[in-house]
C-alpha cells in the first residue's frame, strides 16, 4: 500500500510530499476466528411444524453439536431434529456448540413448534394404526390413538368377528374366512376410515370332532 504525506509550512504556500510503501502482512486466521465465523453463519428455522436438519460442520471446519432444552418437543440425534407437536405452540431453545481445536463457543436459537392440528392428529393416528392379519382367537383393538383420536370399529361379518368396544370376539368356522374390519378415526369434526382384512383360521379337524 502506498501512503503519501504532505508537509506544509503554516501560513505559506510552501509544502512538500513524500510517499511511503507499506506492506500489510496478512494475519493467519486463528481457530477462534474460524469458530466465530462458523458460529455467526449458523442459520436454522425459527418456526417449525415438521422434522428438520441441523448443520453439524461449519465452513471453516468447526464441528457443531446440538442440544435441546425440551427433548419431549424437539429431540436431536446428530443432524436430525425430530419434532413432537403439542396441544399449543411451544418455544424450545436449541444450543449449538461450535468446536475447533481447543476453541469452543456456544450459540442459542429459540425455535417455536407450532401446535398440532385436528387433521394432523387424525392423519398420524390413522397412519400408525395396524392390527393382525390372521387369527385363531379373540383379540383387542385400539380405541384411542396416540395423538388423541377416538377409534371405533365395525365388522363385515359379525358371525365370524363380533366387536364390542375394544374386544374383537372370534368365531372360527369350518374353513378360513376373510373379514373386513373398518376403523373410524375421529378427533372433533375431522374423521377418516381405514380398513383391514383379517383371516379367521378354520377349526382344526380335532376341534370339528369335539363339537
Amino acid at each position: 500500500v502506498e501512503l503519501t504525506a504532505t508537509i506544509e509550512i503554516e501560513n505559506t504556500q510552501v509544502y512538500d510530499t513524500k510517499s511511503f510503501i507499506v506492506t500489510v502482512v496478512k494475519r493467519e486466521r486463528t481457530d477462534l476466528d474460524k469458530a466465530e465465523s462458523d458460529r455467526d453463519n449458523i442459520s436454522i428455522p425459527s418456526v417449525v411444524e415438521d422434522d428438520f436438519y441441523l448443520p453439524t460442520r461449519g465452513t471453516y471446519g468447526s464441528e457443531i453439536s446440538w442440544s435441546s432444552s425440551d427433548n419431549s418437543v424437539i429431540s436431536i440425534n446428530g443432524a436430525i431434529a425430530t419434532v413432537f407437536k403439542q396441544n399449543e405452540d411451544v418455544e424450545v431453545t436449541l444450543i449449538a456448540t461450535i468446536t475447533l481445536g481447543s476453541e469452543s463457543l456456544t450459540k442459542d436459537f429459540n425455535v417455536t413448534v407450532k401446535a398440532i392440528t385436528d387433521e394432523e392428529r387424525v392423519n398420524k393416528d390413522t397412519e400408525k394404526l395396524n392390527i393382525l392379519k390372521s387369527t385363531t382367537e379373540s383379540f383387542a383393538l385400539l380405541t384411542n390413538g396416540t395423538y388423541g383420536s377416538t377409534i371405533s370399529w365395525s365388522s363385515s361379518k359379525n358371525s365370524v368377528i363380533s366387536i364390542n368396544g375394544s374386544i374383537a370376539t372370534v368365531y372360527r368356522q369350518n374353513e378360513d374366512v376373510k373379514v373386513t374390519l373398518t376403523a373410524k378415526i375421529k378427533f372433533n369434526s375431522v374423521e377418516r376410515t381405514k380398513t383391514f382384512e383379517v383371516t379367521v383360521i378354520a377349526k382344526t379337524p380335532q376341534e370339528k370332532v369335539e363339537e
